[in-house]
């Protein structure tokens, strides 16, 4: 991912600058993961989080909505049994 964030904000012609304002990030910030800092950082971060919470990395990014669904879902399956 790293060379692609540089790759495409060259691309559409953004500078550094450009594209952390958009962002919301500082410009470092932005260096660190187009250098790929900072992304073995977060997945460090997400293997260690899945680890202690003992669930999947995508159930972190899962919204609660989907959570509650799939809950139901399992209820409702239970109860027709």
């Amino acid at each position: 991912m790293k060379n692609k964030i540089r790759k495409y904000r060259t691309q559409k012609g953004l500078t550094e600058v450009q594209l952390s304002d958009m962002l919301g990030i500082s410009v470092r910030t932005l260096q660190r993961y187009q250098n790929g800092g900072l992304m073995n950082d977060m997945w460090e971060l997400l293997l260690k989080l899945s680890g202690i919470f003992d669930v999947s990395i995508e159930d972190l990014f899962e919204s609660d909505e989907a959570e509650d669904d799939r809950a139901l879902a399992d209820k409702e399956e239970e109860y027709e049994r």
